[in-house]
């Protein structure tokens, strides 16, 4: 989450002019002096204005001087501004003024919010929506709910924990909001997964419930509509309308025996004029005794061409020996007479081919016209079908006229009843796919473990950059999710360290763990509830000296690479990640320790408090 400070303001008591201190985005902002100056009461005020139930300013000199308090910050491309008037007596006020996209003035504020519509303006700024809240509730049996606040801790190193072996955050702090162990799985972006998850497996249910009762009520309605059909079919069954060659009703799709039901209906229909039907049956059967008589004709035709080409082949073979005698006449016969006759025969019969040539076929119209004539005959078959229930003795047909209009009325009233088919069998199918794939994600508490990995490699690669720990150099981290602590043990074992000894170990832990918390939320989480911010109060408290003397001493040497460390990271953070990160951080040592060093370019001196200065000016109180 893009966040950072632009301005803490003080209003003084009476008409002393304000005083501002402002911090830069993307720097390593440091107010550093002596003690009992009023630094750590920095963090205090910033938790003061962002709506903290209690107040931890101290009333001496700070409290007992200041009006209001004000702090302006940058959160989601939008400057807020936010100022609470002080607390009398310990009781925090209920007082605020908020503004948006607009600075402070030097005019004492006056109150124009409350802080219920307060604290839910910043908890959507913040990305604090409804469905988060459920989905902590559900997983937090807590009585306190999820807000903006259930993630400074993730931010915030006070003096009191910098240097502590088992505690990560402070309990004086954010005590009025979730636990840092309820909103760590929410810290590690599992809320966006999980929320969308439960939308969409929220819409799939219902969308499945609809699509069901939409099955279900077709499936009703065709239940409904067959048993009308059967009913039908059955009342025409056992009055004996149907045609003994007609399946099992079992057998039968409704289609099937709508059309049994037509026919019924269309045959009978034709039986109100029984003359009629008769004479026409009658003229349908001479039209078919005509068909017929043509149609044989036709084939008679053909058969008598096909006999005389037989015929003609005959004599043609018998004809075959005097073309042979003929052929061969020089040598079989001397005798000119007999030569004269072979002649003659020869002569005969060349008449004769000339008189039986090959008469052409039949022409192929007269196939064409038998085929049609099948055609029609067929219809015509079909049509004396139709009318073969007419007997001619019939006399009477009232009853059955009066049977298959009831049959033909009950077929209408069926069909009114015709229900579409279900469609959406598939959509069906693909959201009952898509649930069950769903649902079959890891719970947050799986997920959980699997992102705890990915924290400690980022965090491992934080505390690889620390040289100066002995040998627990090197070493391997390992959080504890549960406790919401951090470990670390040798390499290639199982057990951690239960000490690692001096407080500078333990203030390096603190800031490989927060550092590589917000590494692996800038790399992993992009929808992080965790702002781009850090507090850091003293991290040279193992070490308590304020100048820039004897820089090889190893204490100083350990200080300057905790800086240096905190440089490169918002140097990664702004030039290789490109996002926005600042840090915030209460120091001892003097400001030569960085400024005009080209390895620490990210540091900005805020302001000192040496000598006589302090959180408080001298104006404000006289000294």
């Amino acid at each position: 989450m893009n966040f950072y400070i632009e301005e803490i303001k003080l209003w003084f008591k009476g008409s002393l002019e304000p005083k501002s201190y402002y911090l830069e985005p993307n720097k390593v902002n440091v107010i550093t002096g002596t003690a009992t100056k009023g630094k750590s009461s920095f963090i205090s005020i910033i938790d003061y204005c962002l709506l903290a139930s209690y107040s931890k300013i101290v009333e001496t000199i700070i409290n007992e001087n200041i009006s209001w308090y004000g702090i302006r910050f940058f959160l989601n491309e939008t400057y807020h501004s936010i100022a609470r008037k002080a607390p009398t007596s310990g009781i925090v006020s209920p007082e605020f003024y908020y503004k948006k996209e607009s600075s402070f003035t030097n005019e004492l504020p006056s109150p124009n919010i409350e802080l219920i519509p307060l604290l839910k303006l910043l908890n959507n700024e913040w990305g604090i929506t409804d469905e988060l809240v459920t989905l902590n509730e559900q997983k937090n049996k807590s009585k306190t709910k999820i807000s903006f606040r259930s993630f400074l801790p993730y931010s915030t190193i006070t003096e009191n924990i910098i240097t502590v072996e088992e505690q990560f955050y402070d309990p004086a702090y954010f005590h009025d909001t979730i636990t840092v162990k309820e909103s760590l799985p929410f810290a590690l972006g599992l809320n966006t997964m999980y929320i969308e998850n439960s939308k969409r497996i929220e819409f799939l249910n219902s969308e499945i419930k609809k699509l069901e009762r939409k099955k279900k009520s077709a499936k009703d309605r065709q239940e409904k509509y067959r048993k009308k059909l059967e009913n039908v079919y059955i009342k025409a069954s056992e009055k004996g309308l149907l045609e003994s060659t007609i399946p099992d009703i079992t057998k039968l799709s409704n289609e099937d025996i709508i059309e049994v039901l037509d026919n019924i209906s269309n045959r009978f229909t034709m039986l109100a004029d029984n003359s009629k039907i008769i004479r026409e049956r009658e003229a349908f059967q001479k039209e078919r005794w005509r068909i017929k008589k043509e149609i044989e004709n036709y084939k008679k035709c053909i058969e008598e061409y096909d006999t005389y080409i037989q015929n003609l082949q005959k004599t043609k073979d018998s004809l075959k020996p005097i073309e042979y005698l003929y052929e061969n006449k020089e040598e079989l016969i001397q005798s000119i007479e007999t030569v004269r006759f072979i002649d003659a025969l020869q002569t005969s019969l060349s008449k004769i081919k000339t008189v039986v040539n090959m008469p052409p076929k039949p022409d192929n119209d007269v196939y064409i016209k038998i085929k049609n004539l099948n055609i029609e005959l067929t219809k015509i078959e079909t049509e004396i079908k139709n009318r073969s229930h007419v007997k001619n003795d019939y006399s009477k047909f009232s009853d059955i006229f009066i049977l298959v209009g009831k049959i033909k009325s009950d077929l209408e009233y069926a069909k009114k009843d015709l229900a579409e088919p279900f469609s959406d069998e598939g959509q069906l199918l693909q959201y009952a796919s898509e649930l069950e794939r769903i649902s079959k994600i890891p719970s947050m508490e799986e997920s959980l473990v699997k992102l705890k990995y990915q924290l400690e490699k980022e965090i491992q690669h934080i505390y690889n950059q620390f040289t100066t720990m002995g040998r627990f150099n090197n070493y391997v981290v390992e959080f504890d999710p549960e406790r919401y602590i951090l470990k670390i043990k040798e390499p290639g074992t199982i057990f951690t360290e239960a000490t690692i000894g001096s407080q500078s170990n333990y203030m390096f832990l603190h800031i490989a763990y927060f550092l590589g918390f917000h590494r692996f939320n800038l790399i992993n989480n992009t929808n992080s509830l965790i702002p781009s911010f850090l507090f850091i109060d003293q991290p040279s408290k193992p070490y308590l000296f304020t100048d820039n003397s004897s820089r090889d001493d190893t204490d100083k040497y350990k200080l300057y690479e905790v800086f240096y460390i905190m440089n490169n990271f918002v140097k990664w953070t702004v030039e290789n990640e490109k996002k926005t990160f600042q840090i915030f951080m209460l120091e001892h040592t003097h400001p030569t320790f960085w400024e005009g060093n080209s390895e620490l370019d990210y540091f900005n001196t805020v302001a000192t408090f040496f000598d006589n200065e302090g959180l408080i000016p001298n104006y404000v109180t006289g000294l």
